[in-house]
């Protein structure tokens, strides 16, 4: 998302947490976890899954512009 400002940046958090909110209210979901560090920061992998097409959060999110992929080297 290089080139953003600050309200643009908030603009696009807050589009992803509704996509993802209505996704969730309305699809039966499962969440696997991968007890892996994320980049040493004290965090975890966490991956949400749709029963209904088998589809990862992620990839949704990523098809409809609203998330950056940043990947392990």
């Amino acid at each position: 998302f290089g080139g953003l400002n600050r309200d643009q940046t908030i603009a696009i958090g807050k589009a992803a947490q509704a996509f993802t909110l209505d996704l969730m209210r309305r699809e039966a979901f499962r969440v696997e976890t991968r007890w892996q560090p994320v980049f040493d920061s004290g965090r975890y992998f966490a991956f949400v899954f749709f029963e209904k097409d088998g589809e990862e959060l992620g990839e949704k999110l990523t098809r409809a512009g609203l998330v950056r992929l940043h990947t392990e080297g």
